[in-house]
């Protein structure tokens, strides 16, 4: 029986990987642009086959070349445009998609793997791209979860909610705070504890000024009436993004 030396098609891609992925940002990139321009490169050959079956001239077929500048097909002489349109029309014929796109690359290698082929290392490269950011995404949330006392709080989740919220949607710290502390109590999202601790806890960990805590209205308590819709329905946001 003969070695079969047919090369695997994610050889052929591990190859042209080494070659090119460096001018990328990522895999994920030039995979993306790799079928982009795939599906370019089907349908312009489709629009000129469609020109040769219809017998157009040969000048008609030259034109679309330089339009495209197909092998950098400009600067020839009358002889020479006779035979690249010969061998122009003989590759297409004989459906040598890869020697078509060669010549749309203009000297960078074709990529010869299929499309199918291609997408599907896309899915995949695609997720663990994903599952790596989640990863560095978490770590750098445990990082900066570390300078903050967080025992108010009955699980991870509990600061998570409370700190996007006070991130993205504390505008006036007194009704804001007021609103996510009942809010979060009534879930049982916190332990109960004194108004004034609660306040202490938010200068202590900075999600409020010292001037911010010189406002007479902390000392009437947090109040249970900022219980907005435009809260709630930020509120909701928050927890739908953590998939709560």
């Amino acid at each position: 029986m003969e070695d079969d030396f047919r090369i695997s098609w994610d050889d052929r891609y591990r190859f042209y990987k080494g070659r090119y992925c460096k001018d990328y940002s990522s895999e994920s990139e030039m995979l993306r642009e790799l079928i982009k321009e795939k599906y370019l490169f089907i349908k312009l050959r489709k629009e000129v086959l469609n020109l040769i079956n219809n017998d157009c001239s040969n000048d008609v077929i030259y034109e679309w070349c330089l339009k495209h500048n197909y092998e950098n097909c400009k600067n020839r002489t009358d002889e020479n445009i006779h035979n690249f349109i010969y061998y122009f029309k003989r590759t297409l014929k004989k459906g040598q998609f890869r020697d078509f796109s060669s010549g749309m690359l203009l000297g960078r290698d074709s990529c010869d793997v299929p499309i199918q082929v291609l997408e599907e290392k896309l899915v995949l490269i695609e997720q663990i791209e994903f599952n790596r950011f989640q990863r560095e995404k978490y770590i750098k949330e445990q990082e900066s979860f570390k300078k903050y006392d967080t025992s108010l709080f009955k699980s991870e989740l509990s600061f998570k909610i409370f700190k996007l919220f006070a991130d993205r949607y504390v505008v006036d710290c007194y009704k804001d705070f007021s609103f996510i502390y009942h809010k979060m109590l009534s879930e049982d999202y916190i332990y109960k504890m004194r108004h004034s601790d609660f306040v202490d806890w938010l200068l202590t960990n900075n999600f409020i000024s010292s001037s911010q805590r010189e406002i007479s209205r902390w000392h009437e308590g947090l109040s249970k009436k900022f219980n907005s819709f435009e809260r709630l329905d930020f509120y909701q946001k928050v927890k739908e993004e953590l998939g709560v």
